[in-house]
């Protein structure tokens, strides 16, 4: 079955009546997430400003689904996976943004940078290390 996709042009577009009505709708109407956001700051508005406070808006009906954890190895894992397989050319790596720049690093030129501050009457030498490797945290050594 192929299906084939109509353009609009930019006067079909914002056109009122190129728009269906539960399109229209929908973009008109806040979702229901959105709309209990903006119930819960007013309720909060007017308890800080002194106003007449009324029912207190309902809570959701149900939660949304919570993201499992991990993202972020999890995307990681599947670009792994996209890269490596056979079928993907750079192109589809540069499109999906999961390729990018090789980037190298000689250990000669990485120097900490060092700080040196009195605490408690006892210096302390801070140092982080380079922007080649900024995952790592703040290391400090009191003398």
């Amino acid at each position: 079955m192929k299906t084939t996709a109509k353009f609009q042009t930019e006067s079909e577009v914002s056109s009122p009546t190129s728009v269906t009505p539960r399109v229209r709708q929908a973009a008109e109407q806040p979702s229901v997430h959105t709309q209990k956001a903006l119930d819960w700051t007013a309720y909060k508005n007017n308890a800080r400003n002194g106003d007449t406070l009324g029912a207190m808006p309902a809570a959701l009906a149900a939660l949304p689904a919570a993201v499992l954890a991990n993202l972020f190895g999890r995307v990681s894992a599947l670009a792994a996976r996209i890269k490596k397989h056979s079928g993907c050319t750079e192109a589809m790596g540069e499109d999906l943004g999961i390729t990018g720049a090789e980037q190298t690093v000689d250990p000669s030129i990485l120097k900490p940078s060092l700080g040196l501050t009195m605490q408690a009457g006892r210096p302390n030498v801070g140092w982080t290390n380079s922007e080649f490797l900024p995952t790592m945290p703040k290391i400090y050594a009191t003398l």
